[in-house]
């Protein structure tokens, strides 16, 4: 109890803590840290009582996400049903302090989406920072093993992120609660173990490579996917490393149980990337060991823990667990933040080690290294350890000494036992490494043989020759891996298993074998052999709620579904349901029933149960549930009719054919163990992995499509194949040959383009070729020959544009030229009354002659030239009646990935000022339709947000800008849909934005004027983006507009239109 003094002098840190907290919903809340400044006596317990209430919060958040599928509807919030922006809510997955999430559907795409909603009540500055920064650090981050941030945006007034949904909702936490209660781990738990956390620490390593620090890391925020894959989510607390940090002295990143001895100090100021590798080895020991390292019954003591305390080694709490293991664990558990691994990729490449047999970096703390800590922790008792150590250092010397003579005498005669066998294996990893070397060579020599040019021509057979002879020493290489395999013990059924279990295509036929039995039952059912089967069930493992029993068997008997092989007890959750089900309640029940009996088989009890729903619907119903039996009906005709029995039947036998294929595959033997008595047991064990390794790596050169050998090969990591580049640079070769047909065409157009550019003396440019004159500019226009097929001119001389055609250039004079705009001067030059400070002050900019791309880059071009196809509306997908294909630009695409792939092909990205130039074509007004919106659709050359977009349900706020404009499509349209410019060049108002090459300066029109100007990239966060877009109004499509774009950024919004400038000389 407090002394009478302590009670007279105030009131308490946690007194004040509760009266900040309950006046932060009311009109009298103030932030902490003027709390803490108004209490400065206080602030240092203030601050301890509130980490103390972030982390029960924390708890009760994640308690009330599992308590939550418990529950039919949520309280308050939104509603199932409800339309927030571009998104339908379908069903609630979690309510925590600040938000919901949902399932939606994502109307303008048709996918599903998880989509994060901040409460109304939980709206305030603070709170909208924090999402707003999840937005930001998860939108920078692409990868597998991140979930994806499809969006952020605010609509009336809720604010939310769209997500990628991972199915199921299984998150590392509830895995590590489940294993924990079992009575022992699985036979495989430890490798697998090691497999998921160097993928999760893959995904850490991309998020640090972007400037990203998680600093939230815990079981919680990794969800594991059907595929047992982890997703990391939930960037709340990231920081960005270009951003400032948020300031205020509440804030407390982090999850006290899994923080980092930096975390817990508050070292915000030096906190970097390996505080998320310390949290992620907190994880680990979790996982190995199914206990934290760091426990407590205050958050007191577990900091203190955190700060001084090294948790025991995970082999000493588990002896099953593998000493590698322990030791890579042991070493992201560092206090010092240099002790520990360096980076996420250093730790699984440790744990990648451990995969593959091979010793790992990470070594044990030396005795030297366990007193220092002790010492760091003890520093009264270290002294008189130092003065015992010093004792037996001495008396031990003389007998180390002795063993260390012993050893070389004992090592020198071992070495002539086993010299003549030392000598051949030591010829065998020479060879070895010399082949390494060559592929590595041959790999790094690849990406010095662009662009794909006659003058590279020698250099691309000279490296053919090499991989060719490289390719030859495969059968020697696995020759001598089978002499390694003799040695080899047979595998103990154990180890069949534990193999099959760990193949990457494993689950591919988990999956395959209950779809098979799946198909089979139901096949069976239908030609009337067999009865459903239906499921036994223990109800006391289930709620009583006809609700939640029928949400639990839609998603294991609804025709979308992702999880096969639970559809029996689909069926029974539903019929469950529909018994506790009130009467208005029925009818959606009754339709899930319907699904359950048509997955099984049972046509007949499915029209029922459907027909049965459609006369319980309600009223206003009846149309809804008109199309729930329809739907089915058309199902149940497709599935019991002769043709699509015969149909299923001839699916079986192609899905056991494909079974048969994967289970040789899947038994294929991958491990190889080596008996103790051979005594070079661990050489034999290493050299095996290296053969295996490069055959692998050496095969891949010839994979079929991708590989670097490959005849028609294109990958996203290597680009064309070495094969297409030869026969590409060959075709230039022979075509701008004198008397060959480039050339020839190149003669030709010699007199037209003196007279269409006085003063330019033009050569031939190797890869471009003359398609004559614009019929209506007069411009020269150029076919690339590299990126497509020629596109061929019309009776009226317009081109005829298709998926295959490459990319067309205008050669555009150059000059000089009025750049920027001025909202100042009715009178002055570039006059535009919406001119932003940015646009001015208005210069004179010259240029050189240059080509710039007729249109933007389409999606064909892209997936022809780089072998990927990113874009998010691709082709096939249909809006109205309108079906989408390879003509449309290419979105998706980094300025990194631009200028990755541009200069294979003797291509770049245009400057700021080209680009204005080429935009304007020779004029000055607001766009180069004219100073007044409205010739931007009286010459139908801008796709911007329209009603098309409306009526296809998007509520994009820059549709209202215009309400009456309808330009015909919902998204972009076709490159050379719209009328092109003086120039000749379409699409550059709207459709989507283009990058530019300049690096971002706001003050860059200030700099002294110089000849074809481009602002530099180094020191520059952002890169220069222009033109406008199908989603924004049209004054984001002003001729002087511009904005940026941090050059990593994807967004559906943003393409590109290539250039070229004038070379010399031919290669």
């Amino acid at each position: 109890m407090a002394d009478k003094s302590q009670q007279d002098s105030g009131p308490s840190a946690r007194d004040l803590l509760v009266d900040f907290l309950a006046a932060s919903h009311t009109d009298e809340a103030v932030d902490f840290e003027s709390l803490c400044e108004k209490n400065p006596q206080l602030a240092s317990a203030l601050l301890q009582e509130y980490r103390a209430h972030q982390e029960v919060q924390q708890d009760l958040v994640l308690f009330g996400k599992k308590a939550e599928w418990a529950r039919e509807t949520p309280r308050g919030g939104a509603t199932a049903g409800e339309q927030i922006g571009d998104f339908r809510l379908v069903e609630i997955l979690g309510r925590g302090g600040m938000g919901e999430v949902w399932r939606a559907e994502q109307i303008s795409l048709a996918r599903q989406v998880a989509l994060k909603l901040v409460l109304p009540e939980r709206v305030n500055e603070r709170n909208l920072s924090l999402f707003a920064r999840e937005a930001r650090a998860g939108g920078k981050l692409t990868h597998r093993g991140i979930v994806a941030i499809y969006g952020s945006g605010e609509n009336e007034g809720v604010h939310w992120i769209a997500e990628e949904l991972i199915a199921g909702g299984w998150t590392l936490r509830d895995f590590l609660d489940e294993i924990s209660a079992a009575d022992k781990v699985p036979g495989n738990y430890y490798r697998e173990l090691a497999v998921f956390v160097a993928r999760l620490a893959d995904a850490l390593e991309a998020a640090h490579s972007a400037g990203v620090i998680h600093r939230d890391l815990k079981p919680q925020n990794v969800l594991i996917t059907e595929e047992d894959e982890p997703k990391l989510t939930d960037f709340g607390l990231a920081r960005i490393t270009d951003e400032e940090a948020l300031s205020q002295t509440g804030e407390f990143a982090g999850t006290y149980l899994y923080m980092s001895p930096e975390q817990v100090a508050a070292r915000r100021a030096g906190l970097d990337h390996r505080t998320d590798i310390f949290s992620l080895g907190v994880m680990l020991f979790e996982m190995l060991t199914l206990q934290r390292p760091f426990e407590g019954d205050t958050t007191h003591q577990i900091a203190e823990k955190i700060l001084t305390w090294d948790p025991p080694s995970p082999k000493s709490l588990r002896s099953r667990v593998p000493e590698d293991l322990a030791v890579i664990c042991t070493k992201a558990l560092e206090k010092s933040r240099d002790q520990r691994y360096q980076s996420m990729g250093g730790l699984a490449a440790d744990l990648r080690r451990f995969l593959a047999h091979e010793p790992i970096l990470a070594k044990p703390p030396s005795p030297l290294r366990r007193a220092q800590k002790w010492m760091l922790r003890h520093p009264t008792k270290s002294v008189v350890g130092v003065v015992a150590a010093a004792a037996f250092a001495a008396i031990s010397a003389l007998g180390l000494r002795l063993l260390q003579a012993n050893a070389a005498l004992e090592a020198k005669t071992f070495e002539a036992q086993e010299s003549a066998a030392a000598e051949k294996l030591r010829a065998d990893e020479v060879l070895r490494l010399a082949l390494a070397q060559d592929l590595q060579d041959l790999v790094l020599d690849a990406e010095t043989l662009w662009p794909a040019v006659p003058a590279k021509i020698d250099a691309l057979e000279d490296w053919l020759d090499a991989a060719r002879k490289l390719m030859a020493e495969v059968p020697a290489l696995k020759a001598k891996r089978e002499e390694l395999r003799e040695l080899a013990l047979d595998r103990t059924p154990a180890e069949l298993t534990s193999e099959e279990k760990t193949h990457p295509e494993f689950s591919a036929l988990e999956t395959l074998r209950i779809r098979i039995a799946l198909n089979r039952s139901a096949l069976a059912v239908r030609r009337g052999t067999a009865r459903p089967n239906l499921a036994e069930v223990n109800w006391d493992d289930y709620p009583a709620d006809s609700g939640v029993l029928n949400q639990l068997a839609w998603k294991r008997v609804a025709p979308t579904r992702r999880v096969l092989g639970q559809e029996a007890l689909g069926l029974a959750l539903a019929r469950r349901a529909l018994e506790l089900a009130p009467a208005a309640g029925k009818a959606v029940i009754l339709d899930t029933v319907a699904w359950g009996w048509f997955a099984l088989g049972a046509d007949k009890e499915a029209l029922a149960a459907s027909q049965a729903a459609r006369s319980a619907a309600g009223a206003g119903q009846e149309v809804l549930f008109g199309n729930y039996t329809a739907k089915l009906e058309a199902a149940l005709a497709s599935a019991s009719s002769a043709d699509g029995l015969a149909s299923a039947a001839e699916s079986l036998a192609e899905l056991e054919k494909q079974q048969e294929e994967l289970e040789v595959r899947v038994h294929e033997r991958r491990t190889w163990t080596f008996p103790k008595n051979i005594e070079a047991k661990d050489k034999h064990r290493w050299w095996h992995n290296q053969l295996t390794g490069l055959i692998e790596e050496v095969e891949g050169l010839g994979s079929e499509g991708t590989g670097l050998l490959s005849a028609q090969g294109i990958s996203p990591e290597y680009g064309w194949s070495i094969p297409r580049r030869l026969r590409s640079a060959q075709r230039l070769a022979t075509g701008f040959a004198p008397t060959r047909e480039f050339s020839l065409r190149w003669q030709q157009a010699k007199s037209g383009l003196r007279a269409a550019y006085p003063g330019l003396d033009l050569s031939p440019q190797l890869g471009l070729v003359p398609l004559g004159p614009d019929p209506e500019t007069g411009l020269f226009e150029f076919w690339h020959v590299q990126s497509g097929s020629e596109p061929l001119r019309a009776e009226d001389e317009s081109l005829l544009f298709e998926e295959s055609s490459g990319l067309v250039f205008v050669l555009l004079p150059g000059g000089d030229f009025w750049m920027g705009a001025q909202a100042t001067d009715p009178d002055g030059q570039n006059w535009d009354p919406e001119a932003e400070p940015d646009s001015a002050p208005v210069h004179t900019v010259t240029l050189s002659a240059f080509f710039l791309s007729k249109y933007e880059l389409t999606q064909g071009q892209w997936t022809r030239l780089a072998g990927t196809s990113p874009s998010i509306y691709g082709p096939n997908l249909i809006f109205q009646d309108y079906v989408h294909d390879l003509t449309h630009p290419v979105e998706q695409v980094s300025w990194f990935e631009a200028m990755d792939l541009l200069p294979r092909f003797d291509l770049r990205l245009p400057s700021e000022a080209e680009w204005e130039y080429g935009t304007r074509g020779g004029r000055s007004t607001v766009w180069w339709t004219g100073d007044e919106r409205e010739s931007l659709k009286t010459q139908a050359a801008a796709n911007i947000a329209d009603q098309a977009a409306q009526r296809w349900g998007n509520l994009w706020g820059d549709i209202q800008d215009w309400p009456e404009l309808n330009d015909g499509f919902v998204v972009h349209a076709p490159v050379d849909s719209f009328s092109p410019n003086p120039f000749g060049l379409h699409h550059v108002h709207g459709n989507v934005s283009e990058w530019c090459l300049d690096g971002w300066e706001v003050s860059s029109y200030s700099a002294a004027a110089r000849p074809n100007p481009v602002w530099p990239t180094d020191g520059a966060s952002s890169r220069v983006r222009r033109g406008g877009d199908f989603s924004s109004k049209a004054f984001f499509a002003r001729s002087a507009r511009r904005y940026y774009n941090s050059p990593d950024n994807q967004d559906s919004l943003l393409g590109l239109r290539p250039a070229r400038g004038i070379t010399r000389q031919m290669r």
